[in-house]
């Protein structure tokens, strides 16, 4: 009876043996699984570091290109003021040379010239006026670029952080499970083992006094 007992017993241990190793194995695959993971993020945030770096410099690239579409805006606004106020000095001196009432050959000559002028200075104002509003609408573009691009960036940021932080804190819980489980099992098996040798010490001193009885 003693030895089915004992047999018992350590099967009993076995069968927890086993379901304690299966245990660990499942807690270590998944504390590695969450350290590749954290791994995986970290290098996810560098590159995404390096994407940034790459975004500063584009966004320093566009408000350089920036500035020069206002320095070009600027001197499109300066040269349209200064033909229109051209247009307009001719266009007076036109309506001057219309009023005379004795207008000869050449002054009919230099009229269809200032005529002449004037319609060119009137295309070349439009076509500044086109160039200036074209170039508003590359300086509108170039805004709406860096602030989608600022904002995408931040929030691709906020949200990678967030996943790390989770992460760490998953693998923080996993590392102190598996530190309690290996603990736990380490108890036992010490219990187990004292157990055991203090039964192995009884079982001496039956023998030794049944032994003495027959002697």
């Amino acid at each position: 009876m003693g030895s089915d007992s004992e047999q018992c017993q350590i099967d009993e241990l076995m069968e927890m043996k086993k379901l304690i190793g299966d245990k660990l194995v499942e807690v270590t695959k998944e504390k590695s699984e969450l350290a590749s993971e954290v791994t995986e993020a970290k290098y996810k945030i560098i590159e995404l570091t390096e994407q940034i770096s790459n975004l500063t410099i584009e966004v320093s690239r566009l408000k350089e290109e920036k500035k020069k579409i206002f320095e070009e805006r600027n001197r499109l606004t300066e040269d349209r003021d200064r033909i229109a106020s051209e247009r307009n000095k001719l266009a007076r001196k036109l309506r001057k040379i219309s009023k005379g009432s004795e207008a000869d050959e050449s002054e009919d000559e230099e009229k269809q010239i200032l005529i002449t002028q004037v319609n060119a200075y009137s295309r070349e104002c439009d076509k500044l006026k086109g160039q200036v509003t074209e170039h508003r609408q590359s300086l509108a573009s170039v805004k709406d670029q860096l602030q989608t691009a600022h904002k995408q960036r931040h929030e691709e940021v906020t949200r990678l952080t967030e996943r790390i932080d989770e992460l760490e804190r998953q693998l923080k819980v996993t590392k102190e499970e598996y530190n309690e489980e290996t603990d736990r099992l380490r108890k036992k098996r010490r219990n187990e083992k004292e157990k055991r040798h203090a039964e192995n010490v009884e079982h001496c001193n039956i023998i030794e006094s049944l032994y003495g009885e027959l002697q």
